[in-house]
Order: C-alpha cells, then sequence, then structure tokens
C-alpha cells in the first residue's frame, strides 16, 4: 500500500533497527503517523507479519533515508519521507496540513447506530508506543527485568524505588503512614466479578498467569477476590498489578453529597477521594488475616492511559487485565485497544457492566473493528481473547 507523504514502498533496508524507534503499531497507517509527526524522521521500515513478541517490531523509525541496501530484511519494506512533506527541504519538520494516509480509514465504526451521542464520530484509532525521549531508559529497564514476566519483587523496585522487604514494604508500615485513619471497610458494594468467572477465565487461558493487572481497583472488592483466588491455587509467584489514580470519576464529582454522607462515609477529606488509603486498608487486612499472599497485589497510583505506555515501554506483557474504570463513550475504547496491545498473545482483557451503554458500544466496536469475539460469562461481565498469533 502507498502512504501520502511518503514514496513507497521500496524493496531496499536501511540496515539496523530504527535509529529512532522499534516499535509494535497496528498498521502501515499507524507507522506512517508516527514517523511523520516525529520530526527527525526521514524514512521508515513496516512488516505486515513481525509481531510483538519480536526483537525486531513491525515499524522502524529512522532519522536517515540513507545508506540503503537492494535487499530486504524479512518482509518489511521501506518508506522514504517525500520532499512534499518536508518543510522548505530542510530538517524533516513535517507540514501540519498535508496528513499520512495510507490508506485512509472509515470515518468511523459503529456496531449500535444511533448509540454515539450527537456531536460527531467516535474515536476511531489510538497511537500505540510511547515518546521515543524514553527509549533508552526503557531499555536499560528491559535489561535488568530481562522478562517479559517480572517477578513481584522487580516490579516493587521499578514502582517504590526500593526493594521489596518483608519487614519494611508499602503493607507492613501503612498504619504508621495512613493519614485518614482508615481502616478495613467493604462497604461499597459495586463488584460483580465472582469466582465462577475466574473458573471460566483460567478456562479459557488454558494456563495458570504469570501477571494480572487490573484497571481500576477503588477500595479493592475485585482485586481481593482475584488475590483470593490464586491464593486458593497456590499460586504464590503472580503479581496482581493494580492500576488506578484513586482520583474517582464523573459521579463522584457530580454526587458529592451521596459518596460523603450516604455511600462510603468518609470517603472525601478537603475535597479529595480517600480512595487509596482505603484500598490499602482493605489489601493489608486480608494480607495480616492470612487471606492473600503478602506478595500479591501491588498498586501503582497513576492513569489507565500512562500505565499502559509503562507497559509498552518496559516490553511487560499480562496474561490477563480487568477493566473496570472508564464507562465514557470511548474511554473503554482506548483502554480495550492499549491493553490488548500489551497482552501477551493468548491473554484474556475482560471486564464490568457490559449493560451500561457507554461500555457495550465500545466493546462490540473493539470487536467488530478486530474482528474478535465477545464471549459472555453473564449478561455483566464480558472478556476477549488475544490470538495466539
Amino acid at each position: 500500500a502507498t502512504c501520502n507523504g511518503f514514496d513507497g514502498p521500496l524493496q531496499e533496508d536501511i540496515p539496523g533497527p530504527g535509529s529512532l524507534s522499534n516499535v509494535q503499531t497496528l498498521s502501515l497507517e499507524d507507522c506512517a503517523e508516527q514517523c511523520y509527526t516525529t520530526p527527525k524522521c526521514l524514512s521508515f521500515e513496516f512488516s505486515p507479519s513481525a509481531r510483538d513478541s519480536d526483537a525486531i517490531h513491525n515499524c522502524q523509525l529512522n532519522a536517515a533515508a540513507s545508506p540503503r541496501q537492494q535487499v530486504t530484511y524479512l518482509d518489511f519494506r521501506l518508506y522514504l519521507r517525500n520532499r512534499r512533506a518536508r518543510r522548505g527541504g530542510g530538517g524533516g519538520a513535517p507540514m501540519a496540513a498535508q496528513p499520512a494516509v495510507c490508506p485512509p480509514c472509515p470515518a468511523c465504526l459503529r456496531p449500535d447506530p444511533g448509540v454515539v451521542p450527537e456531536g460527531g464520530c467516535d474515536i476511531e484509532k489510538i497511537r500505540l508506543g510511547y515518546d521515543v525521549r524514553f527509549e533508552p531508559k526503557s531499555q536499560e529497564v528491559r535489561g535488568l527485568l530481562g522478562s517479559h514476566y517480572p517477578t513481584y519483587d522487580q516490579i516493587y523496585k521499578l514502582v517504590v524505588n526500593k526493594d521489596y522487604d518483608a519487614q519494611d514494604n508499602m503493607f507492613s508500615h501503612f498504619e504508621s503512614v495512613n493519614p485518614y485513619n482508615m481502616s478495613n471497610n467493604m462497604q461499597f458494594p459495586f463488584s460483580n466479578l465472582r469466582v465462577d468467572h475466574l473458573d471460566s477465565l483460567y478456562k479459557m487461558l488454558g494456563k495458570n498467569p504469570q501477571l494480572i493487572v487490573e484497571v481500576g481497583s477503588f477500595h479493592g472488592h475485585s482485586a481481593i477476590l482475584q488475590a483470593q483466588y490464586l491464593k486458593q491455587r497456590g499460586l504464590d509467584n503472580v503479581p496482581l498489578v493494580c492500576i488506578d489514580p484513586w482520583t474517582g470519576d464523573l459521579g463522584m464529582l457530580l454526587f458529592r453529597n451521596d459518596w460523603d454522607k450516604k455511600l462510603t462515609p468518609g470517603e472525601l477529606f478537603d475535597g479529595r477521594s480517600t480512595s487509596y488509603w482505603q484500598f490499602m486498608a482493605n489489601v493489608k487486612h486480608r494480607i495480616d488475616n492470612g487471606e492473600i499472599f503478602s506478595k500479591t497485589v501491588l498498586p501503582i497510583v497513576t492513569t489507565s492511559i500512562v500505565a499502559a505506555r509503562f507497559f509498552f515501554a518496559t516490553q511487560i506483557t499480562p496474561d490477563m487485565v480487568y477493566l473496570d474504570s472508564a464507562h465514557e463513550f470511548d474511554e473503554t475504547f482506548t483502554e480495550l485497544t492499549l491493553y490488548f496491545h500489551a497482552l501477551a498473545p493468548g491473554g484474556i482483557v475482560f471486564g464490568d457492566d457490559f449493560t451500561w451503554e457507554a461500555v457495550s458500544h465500545d466493546v462490540k466496536k473493539f470487536a467488530a473493528k478486530n474482528g474478535l469475539e465477545i464471549h459472555h460469562l453473564d449478561g455483566v461481565t464480558w472478556a476477549i481473547q488475544k490470538p495466539m498469533v
């Protein structure tokens, strides 16, 4: 396929991996756009068959257009930024008026016509990868990890910036850094994940997971359930990484009095959610009671998008990802796109609240766009499995 803004495809090769970036993208179009929006990128090489697990990913961005060899590396094809795509013929800076398109995508994809609120088309494409400035540090971290499945201790060191110690860790000294005096409290009732769901998911996976990610943990109901399930199966070496900024959602901002006085008294303090400390108190209580292993749950306080790009940069590949965070139109689609890309081959992304209009719309859209099957564990919990190839 040809790309506006680029000459090619050429059956030639610029030796070595991309000098600017070696990334995995969803399509030729995505790779072209990454090159086009990177001022120093003068060429890129794309392979339709290279996989995320390969050392050489499917999109190679180069800061030069030469030297070129008159041979190809596997099925990679070379594309050169043409003169019309350069500003005044120098510097390689892109012209804002001419986006790279190869080939154009449909305006939008709506499995449920009429569901999208008035105001235009759905979000159609999510950029994968991360800023090339972080690549040297990313390579350093990947070298330290040495695996797509790092241990709990390794992830803990990355996140906390100190070694895990059984007597001195984020849970063992929680009571001394508990500013709101939180104690175990599971009053918040909304968690639809059940043990029979996990039975079905582990059977679908066909093996025990080596790494699990949860996106949206709040007070820890689903995280604790998954950690208890791991304990029952004797899996003491499976990290469960919990991603959440613990700041609340739109509903928490709109229904301030309900959250502060009715649903979970003490949830707000000076306008700030105390949900992170409630999560920590609830998890610590289960650790102290022996209900879960001490080295299973590991919170990372950040947004879902930042965490996804952290997994891209470190090449950490979870076997299972539970999505229970975004519930607005396009948010679930964005998270699905990012975390499906992060999944190991054969891995499963599953989520809550399929009965929510925006969630079901985005899950259906993602499945239709990628030719994937939605597995319904009940009317609320859904799952999509990543192909092995």
